[in-house]
């Protein structure tokens, strides 16, 4: 359809060859132009876009800021991803390593 508008949620969960978390990222688009993304150093949501949406992206940071609870689990993101990852993290690999030696 023409003239439509969409959101976008993104989170990813990096992980290294043995399935532990590396690095863990947060983010809203609008149109596949970036809004705002969780920064871990500040704990809290940053704009990333510094154009014509940039009053939308502060905007959204801001309320999204406000929200404890969000706050929380995005602070936690990291250790989420290791919770949520492990157990199925061999089973969907199938990695196989030659043998060192």
């Amino acid at each position: 359809p023409t003239g439509g508008f969409v959101a976008h949620v993104e989170s990813t969960c990096v992980l290294d060859d043995d399935g532990d978390p590396k690095d863990f990222s947060y983010c809203i688009s609008f149109n596949k132009d970036l809004l705002t993304c969780w920064d871990p150093l500040q704990a809290s949501m940053i704009p990333r876009e510094f154009g014509v949406l940039n009053g939308l992206a502060r905007y959204l940071s801001q309320f999204l800021n406000n929200n404890s609870y969000l706050i929380q689990r995005l602070s936690n993101g990291l250790q989420n991803c290791a919770a949520h990852t492990q157990p199925f993290w061999s089973s969907l690999t199938h990695r196989t390593r030659k043998e060192r030696g």
